[in-house]
């Protein structure tokens, strides 16, 4: 599976890597959607209520990017990781998807949170968290946020891992997931190269070049 970095001119996006179905799937649950200017970020100062603690995988994000999937990496998984400082319940998760020319964030994705002892994922993960979600979008930059009905628990020490589907059509009709090229978090950042367990993971990146970015997530909840 290869995968291969390319920069777009006006996109601003690289690419990376069949809708899944291995999952036994949910309700529909529809995505909460609130689109901000370029360069503002979810849960910024201001933006997460009294209580609410919010964990984001790159807390800056000077050089944002995003990423698609390249033929044969349909479907696969762009995941990051998280480790938890204080025992929390996780409630919510956000990410960010570009619309506009073959970008389309309107397209039916899956997302999946899991929480792990192991600071790598697994290749069968315990998938505490899986929807299958869809959106509206506006052109440039839509932040969603995806709301759980039950919260993850998660103690300190504990790693939590978000994973959204690169759905689509690769070059024509694809989901392009926002990136940030600056602060690279070692072994923070994996995709799947599967579309369904069991994952294959590997560093994000080019490969033999892994760690040249950290993908746009953050999770929120409570402490406990």
């Amino acid at each position: 599976m290869r995968s291969s970095v390319v920069l777009l001119v006006g996109m601003g996006c690289t690419h990376v890597g069949p809708d899944a179905d291995w999952f036994t799937e949910p309700e529909t649950e529809e995505l909460r959607r609130t689109s901000y200017l370029e360069g503002q970020r979810c849960w910024d100062t201001g933006g997460v209520t009294t209580g609410d603690v919010a964990l984001t995988n790159n807390a800056s994000c000077l050089k944002p990017s995003c990423i698609h999937s390249d033929y044969g990496e349909e479907g696969a998984f762009s995941t990051a990781r998280f480790e938890v400082t204080e025992d929390l319940s996780i409630d919510s998760l956000a990410y960010g998807l570009r619309h506009g020319g073959y970008c389309n964030a309107e397209l039916p994705h899956t997302v999946l949170m899991w929480a792990s002892e192991s600071s790598v994922p697994q290749t069968k993960p315990n998938l505490s968290h899986v929807a299958r979600v869809r959106g509206e979008a506006v052109n440039g930059l839509n932040w969603y946020e995806v709301d759980f009905e039950d919260s993850l628990d998660v103690d300190v020490g504990d790693y939590v891992f978000v994973g959204v589907e690169l759905a689509g059509d690769p070059w024509k009709d694809s989901l392009c997931l926002r990136i940030c090229k600056d602060d690279k978090t070692p072994d923070a950042n994996w995709f799947s190269q599967t579309p369904e367990p069991p994952f294959a993971w590997r560093p994000s990146g080019v490969t033999g070049k892994p760690n040249v970015y950290d993908i746009d997530f953050a999770v929120r909840g409570f402490s406990r």
